[in-house]
């Protein structure tokens, strides 16, 4: 494979993954197979993401959505239809998700599952008990379960991400319940006298997501197995996580805090370099976007909407920069860090192989 090209390595992941997938190979083999392969090459491929395979898996997300949606309509209205969805639900993942390795309606089903036995749950107990006593608590751990045991099922990647949702929300209910805040049924003001507490669960729930995807990572460095695809979904959530919370610490009342803001997303753009993980820094990167509009919603004026824009114009710039000059970044990036056997658990740099 000296004149191996890009169409190459993808060929190569996809036999791999479908020779995991069938049982013929290990998990570590195929990344051992693969880092044999690139180790003689200087080209590589990285942080693949898949969410479709074809025009089919599209169309079959679609009625799979709409079917999520008719659920969300009807089961608060008639709870017992809950009863006949989740298990349509779990069949359609048996066919859809073990048998036929479908992305994109493996992802809607990845949230339909739990959402419809928490609506289902929900419906049960009535609206008049959903935020008495303890129930919502035992309400978001069934959801909870739910999305844990999808991914016990399945090994869906997709499905951490939703489980990680699902701990950071039972987290935020619990400690609601405890505050009373979800007997006041959510009242904005009661809620916001509390936001700090809740961008230090915030920062809980993001560094155990980020120590999490590592852990997947470092056993795929090269990124051809399921395993990575695990770390992606990870990084994504983490890097959301640990973007907004500082900034919720700070207490931003309106305000366009440039200089803070730009500071975080380069803390978290080194870190992606570091790790190899756009996502990382692309997550956070959306979730300061949505902060800026979120602010200026707050009704932003003259200075505040200037410095929102170039808020946006930084931002802007430094993923192109980023996104153009990735790997020589990251390859300077290295000459400044200290050597050692850590190395190895990440993506090599560009001309660099694996021991």
């Amino acid at each position: 494979m000296t004149d191996a090209t890009s169409a190459d390595f993808d060929a190569l992941d996809g036999d791999l993954a479908a020779s995991v997938e069938a049982g013929i190979i290990a998990e570590g083999q195929a990344a051992g197979i693969a880092a044999l392969a690139r180790a003689r090459q200087t080209r590589r491929e990285i942080e693949p993401v898949a969410f479709f395979r074809g025009l089919n898996d599209l169309f079959v997300a679609l009625g799979v959505g709409l079917l999520l949606a008719a659920t969300l309509i009807l089961v608060p209205l008639l709870p017992a239809i809950g009863g006949v969805m989740i298990p349509v639900f779990v069949g359609l993942a048996e066919i859809i998700t073990r048998q036929r390795r479908m992305i994109a309606p493996s992802l809607v089903l990845a949230v339909a599952v739990p959402l419809s036995v928490l609506l289902t749950a929900g419906g049960l107990v009535g609206k008049d008990q959903v935020m008495a006593g303890n129930t919502p608590i035992i309400l978001a751990l069934i959801g909870l379960a739910s999305a844990v045991a999808f991914y016990l099922r399945y090994r869906l990647p997709f499905s951490l991400f939703v489980a990680g949702l699902g701990t950071y929300g039972t987290l935020i209910v619990v400690w609601a319940s405890t505050q009373g805040i979800m007997g006041a049924g959510f009242d904005r003001e009661l809620f916001t006298a509390f936001a700090m507490e809740a961008a230090w669960i915030g920062i809980g729930c993001g560094i155990a997501g980020f120590v999490t995807a590592m852990a997947f990572d470092i056993r795929d460095p090269l990124r051809v197995t399921r395993l990575a695809h695990c770390g992606f979904w990870l990084h994504v959530l983490s890097a959301a996580a640990l973007v907004n919370a500082p900034l919720a610490l700070l207490r931003i009342d309106g305000d366009f805090p440039v200089l803070p803001m730009m500071a975080v997303i380069a803390t978290a753009a080194v870190i992606a370099l570091i790790v190899d993980r756009r996502a990382f820094v692309m997550a956070g990167v959306a979730t300061q976007g949505a902060i800026i509009f979120s602010l200026i919603d707050t009704g932003a004026r003259g200075g505040q909407a200037t410095s929102a824009a170039l808020s946006l114009a930084i931002l802007g710039a430094g993923v192109v920069v980023l996104g153009l000059g990735w790997r020589r970044i990251r390859r300077r990036l290295f000459r400044l860090l200290p050597g050692g056997t850590w190395r190895t658990r990440l993506p090599p740099v560009a001309g660099e192989v694996l021991d």
